[in-house]
C-alpha cells in the first residue's frame, strides 16, 4: 500500500474541554486511523479554544495556508468529525471544494465519509436517511419499543439461552429455555478465574454446547440481558428486565471485572451501573483513587457498598444510603439563593452585551477582509490575462486568497450562530443551578454522571463522614452560598460566555 501524507486538524470550543480528555480523545482517534490506513502524519493542527477572540481560530488559517503552499506533499486531511472544521454546514463544504482544488482529501476518523463527490453525495443522502429513519421509527416504531424497554420486555432477536413466549397478560417476553444451563455454566466457570477459554470452550462442548466458539463466547460474557440488565440504542440507561434472569447482576458484573484486564468489557457500560451512580466520582481520601461498589450478601438480604479498590487501602467500605445521602446534602448546600442568581444574571447580561457589540465589530472587519480578498483575486486574474503573472503562479496566489477567504467566512458565520435568547438560557440555567439535587435524585444513570462530571469535574473526596468540595467547578465555585457572600459578584474571567 502506498504511504501517503497527511495533516491532522483538532479544535475544542472550550477551556473545559481543552482541561477534560476532548482534545486528547480526538487526536488519539485521528492518529489510530492514520495508523490503519498507511498515512504518515507530517503535522498537527490544534485549536485550543478559549474566548471569542482565541475562537477565531488561529490553527485552521494556519492550516489552510500551509496546505496551499505545500499541496504536492499533502494527500489527507485528517479531523476526528466533520464538525471539528466547521458548525456551519455551508462553511465546512466551503472548505472541502478549497481542498478538492488542491487535491487533498478530507478525511473523518469516526465518520463513513470523504471529500470526494461521491463521498459528499454519500454524506448528504446519510444524513437524509438518518432524519428519513428517524421520523419513521419515532411516528410508527420507537415508542412502543422503548415502552416496551422500560417495562422490562427485549424487543429483538432472542439471545441463545432465551426463547420468547407470550406472558398472562398477552405480552411476548423472554423464558429461559434449554440452553439457559450452558449460559449459566459459562459464566460460573469464566467467573472462577482459574480456567483459560479454550478451556472453557471445551468443557462447554462436551456438556453438550454445540457451535461455540471463542467469539461466539465473547459475547455472551458480555450481553448483560442474562443478568436482567437492557441496554439498547433507543434509551439512555439501562432498565431492569421483567423476565427471569438466568445468572445474577453480582456474577455479570464480575465476569466484566475479570474481562476488563482481558480487553474485553465495554467500558461505557460498567461505568454506568445504576446502583452505583457515584462510582468513579467520589475520591479515597488515602489513596486518592475513585471509589467503586458492589453488593454483599448478609444472612437474610443483600447491602450495597461503596468501597476502595486499591489493595492494602485503610479506607473500608461505607453504605450506598449513607454515601448517596451525603451526596444529596452537599448538592442542598450549593444551590445559590435566590438573592445571588439575579446579581449573576445581571453580570451574564452585561457581560454578554459587551461581548455581542464586540462580535457586531469583528463580524464587519470579517466582511471587508472577504471584500478585499475578492478584489485582489480578481485583480491577479487581470494581470495573469496581461501575462505579468503565468498559470501557475495564478493558482498558487489563488489558492492562498481562497483558504483566507474560506477561514474568514468561517469566522463569520460561527460568530453569527452565537445570536440566541440569552434570556430563556439564563432562565433554564436558573432552574437547574436551583435545583440540582432534585434533578439529580430524578434523573436516570446517564444523567446523574452528566450531572457528577459538570459539578466535580475532578471527583470529590470523602472524608469523615463529608465531600471536599474544593474541586467545583467555576459556576459552582463562583456561586457557592458562603463564598458569594464573601464576593461582590465582579464578573471575572471564569463567567465570561464563550464564542
Amino acid at each position: 500500500m502506498k504511504l501517503l501524507n497527511g495533516v491532522i486538524y483538532c479544535r475544542v470550543s472550550t477551556k473545559e474541554q481543552l482541561e477534560g480528555y476532548s482534545l486528547q480523545y480526538q487526536e488519539k482517534e485521528c492518529k489510530l486511523y492514520a495508523e490503519r490506513n498507511n498515512i504518515n502524519v507530517i503535522r498537527f493542527f490544534i485549536d485550543r479554544g478559549e474566548s471569542a477572540k482565541t475562537a477565531l481560530r488561529t490553527e485552521l488559517q494556519n492550516l489552510l495556508t500551509f496546505v496551499a503552499k505545500n499541496k504536492k506533499s499533502i494527500d489527507i486531511l485528517i479531523v476526528h468529525k466533520m464538525d471539528r472544521l466547521s458548525r456551519n454546514v455551508n462553511d465546512t463544504s466551503s472548505i472541502q471544494n478549497f481542498l478538492s482544488k488542491l487535491n487533498i482529501e478530507l478525511k473523518s476518523a469516526t465518520e463513513g465519509f470523504d471529500s470526494t463527490p461521491g463521498g459528499k453525495f454519500l454524506a448528504n443522502i446519510l444524513a437524509a436517511s438518518a432524519q428519513f429513519d428517524n421520523d419513521v421509527k419515532s411516528e410508527r416504531t420507537s415508542k412502543g419499543m422503548i415502552e416496551a424497554l422500560k417495562a422490562g420486555r427485549w424487543v429483538h432477536k432472542a439471545p441463545i439461552g432465551y426463547s420468547f413466549k407470550l406472558t398472562l397478560e398477552g405480552k411476548r417476553n423472554l423464558f429461559p429455555d434449554e440452553n439457559a444451563i450452558f449460559i449459566k455454566n459459562a459464566f460460573k466457570y469464566f467467573n472462577k478465574g482459574i480456567y483459560k477459554q479454550t478451556e472453557i470452550i471445551e468443557k462447554l462442548k462436551k456438556e453438550g454446547f454445540k457451535n461455540i466458539s471463542k467469539q461466539f463466547f465473547n459475547k455472551i460474557i458480555r450481553n448483560s440481558i442474562y443478568a436482567g440488565i437492557l441496554f439498547n440504542g433507543l434509551v439512555d440507561e439501562p432498565f431492569k428486565g421483567s423476565f427471569e434472569p438466568i445468572i445474577s447482576e453480582e456474577d455479570f458484573y464480575l465476569a466484566q471485572s475479570i474481562s476488563s484486564s482481558r480487553n474485553i468489557l465495554n467500558k461505557k457500560r460498567l461505568k454506568q451501573n445504576p446502583d452505583f451512580p457515584l462510582r468513579n466520582s467520589i475520591i479515597c481520601p488515602y489513596c486518592e483513587k475513585p471509589l467503586t461498589g458492589s453488593w454483599s450478601t448478609g444472612k437474610t438480604k443483600r447491602y450495597a457498598y461503596y468501597h476502595c479498590n486499591t489493595k492494602g487501602c485503610k479506607f473500608g467500605n461505607i453504605r450506598k444510603e449513607k454515601l448517596e445521602s451525603i451526596f444529596i446534602n452537599t448538592l442542598q448546600s450549593l444551590e445559590p439563593s435566590m438573592e445571588i442568581l439575579e446579581l449573576f444574571n445581571q453580570i451574564i447580561i452585561d457581560v454578554w452585551d459587551t461581548k455581542q457589540k464586540e462580535s457586531l465589530q469583528t463580524i464587519a472587519k470579517l466582511e471587508n477582509d472577504v471584500k478585499t480578498l475578492k478584489e485582489r483575486k480578481k485583480k491577479i486574474a487581470d494581470l495573469v490575462i496581461k501575462g505579468t503573472f503565468d498559470d501557475k503562479t495564478y493558482k498558487d496566489l489563488s489558492n492562498e486568497i481562497d483558504g483566507n477567504i474560506a477561514f474568514k467566512t468561517v469566522q463569520m458565520n460561527e460568530l453569527k450562530l452565537d445570536y440566541q435568547d440569552i434570556e430563556s438560557c439564563i432562565n433554564h440555567c436558573n432552574y437547574f443551578l436551583s435545583n440540582i439535587s432534585k434533578l439529580w435524585i430524578s434523573s436516570g444513570i446517564s444523567l446523574k454522571i452528566k450531572f457528577q462530571n459538570i459539578i466535580f469535574p475532578k471527583g470529590s473526596v470523602y472524608n469523615n463522614g463529608t465531600l471536599k468540595i474544593d474541586n467545583l467547578s467555576t459556576i459552582f465555585r463562583v456561586l457557592k452560598p458562603d463564598i458569594a457572600k464573601k464576593s461582590t459578584l465582579v464578573a471575572h474571567r471564569g463567567l465570561e460566555p464563550l464564542f
